[in-house]
């Protein structure tokens, strides 16, 4: 068998991006997976109709929620595994969820 002296590899896109979202919630008020995802789910379909609701979106992690140092708030952190192709509608369907108070931190 003959190898070649070089060897290429080629780096292929990541079919998946994930997000990390800050979500600001009343005190005593932890936000559940399903919660978030029916928020985003109705965001995705108000702003990018019925094609933008269909989006790939995994709630992956949702930390517990950190009281505010005044203590009228909570913060919890969710992570999003967000297909590629439809990284733009989610990110602007989270930034523009109205039912809870949301923050991208990181992508």
């Amino acid at each position: 068998m003959i190898l070649p002296k070089q060897l290429s590899f080629a780096k292929l896109p990541s079919p998946w991006t994930y997000l990390k979202i800050a979500v600001i919630t009343p005190s005593k008020a932890d936000i559940t997976d399903i919660e978030f995802k029916s928020a985003l789910t109705q965001s995705l379909q108000i702003h990018h109709g019925k094609v933008g609701s269909v989006s790939h979106v995994d709630v992956l992690k949702i930390t517990p929620g950190s009281k505010s140092k005044s203590g009228t708030h909570s913060v919890c952190h969710v992570i999003l595994r967000v297909a590629s192709k439809n990284k733009a509608d989610v990110w602007s369907a989270v930034t523009l969820i109205s039912s809870i108070q949301v923050h991208v931190i990181s992508m």
